[in-house]
């Protein structure tokens, strides 16, 4: 009968409502899934081509080593390059004389200088303690304004406008014979990826000026 077929219909249409439902549910988790793929291809995609940019700095620093003609020349070329990756505005490298105390700076590479003169020596004091760097440790401060105390030197940077600073060793054969320092005007400016890359110029550069 007639109420026995709409009821069928009304069935059936609500059956029908119920796929479509499910069918949307199910095209709308599709395209999650798919954004979410995109943007892991995406990360990956950028993480090789920062590796690949990675390789191609350190293939370049050691050629440029190689081309040197001096101490300086191979400090620079090493402080250009791994200036640009890591982004910051200052960098330096300076040179220990352990048995004298005094760390000569041998070069310095962007702005602004902060007053450092290539040549310039300083007592090993105003670097802080070395012990750390001694054992091959990187030193980071995030923020130099909350330090307690400053040395000379690190007031020096403080008034010229640093917050951050990054220091990897230079050791050689075990021995630490100076240091390569990142400078930014920005709070906590290094990351891990920022230390990994000093590590491994700082060892290329160490072997070089040995």
């Amino acid at each position: 009968d007639q109420a026995a077929i709409a009821i069928e219909n009304a069935r059936l249409y609500g059956m029908a409502q119920q796929e479509l439902l499910e069918r949307r549910r199910a095209e709308q988790a599709l395209q999650k899934a798919n954004e979410g793929l995109e943007r892991k291809v995406a990360g990956r995609t950028h993480a090789l081509l920062e590796a690949n940019q990675r390789l191609e700095t350190l293939k370049e620093i050691d050629r440029s080593i190689l081309a040197a003609r001096s101490m300086g020349e191979i400090a620079n070329a090493g402080l250009t390059r791994l200036r640009s990756l890591v982004k910051c505005e200052h960098a330096d490298l300076v040179l220990f004389d352990m048995a004298r105390g005094e760390g000569r700076l041998l070069a310095s590479e962007g702005s602004p200088d902060f007053g450092f003169e290539v040549g310039r020596v300083i007592s090993l004091d105003d670097y802080g303690p070395i012990e750390d760097l001694q054992a091959s440790a990187v030193r980071r401060v995030d923020d130099l304004s909350a330090l307690p105390t400053l040395t000379p030197l690190r007031k020096q940077l403080l008034d010229a406008g640093i917050l951050s600073f990054l220091t990897v060793p230079l050791v050689a054969d075990g021995e630490l014979i100076g240091e390569i320092n990142l400078d930014s005007s920005r709070r906590a400016a290094f990351d891990l990826d920022a230390e990994l890359l000093g590590r491994e110029v700082g060892y290329q550069l160490a072997v070089a000026l040995r």
